[in-house]
């Protein structure tokens, strides 16, 4: 599998929202993919903002972790989303809740697909 230089991580986070495959990124079918942003410090997070792909297979996009890393890698907080984003729409927000300080923030899926998504948002603020 050489999905990284069609479909490199640095698509989950380019600000292009777009409904075209050469917009989004892609994994390999492994075991449990996963796609992770290095907020470069620890930040406290308010919210993350999942786009699906639009084109085609959204429900690879099911059944996954958000999860919360500290600057050495721990789990701070962990968001289980079961099945799909909502409905129709390929958007979708999450709120880890107040006091969730991270650096790096991490989706993944909790089956043998390959995660693909247009964009993700993390939106917080530097440490106080």
């Amino acid at each position: 599998c050489n999905y990284g230089s069609k479909y490199p991580a640095s698509k989950g986070n380019d600000g292009i929202i777009r409904n075209r495959r050469r917009f989004i990124t892609h994994t390999c079918k492994t075991s449990n993919s996963w796609w992770q942003v290095d907020l470069e410090t620890t930040k406290e997070i308010d919210s993350v903002q999942l786009w699906n792909r639009g084109d085609c297979c959204r429900f690879r996009l099911s059944n996954f972790h958000i999860r919360f890393l500290d600057e050495n890698g721990n789990e701070v907080k962990n968001i289980f989303h079961a099945g799909g984003l909502e409905g129709d729409q390929w958007t979708q927000a999450f709120y880890p809740g107040k006091g969730i300080f991270a650096r790096y923030v991490k989706v993944q899926l909790t089956a043998g697909e390959p995660l693909s998504l247009t964009e993700v948002r993390v939106m917080g603020w530097d440490r106080a």
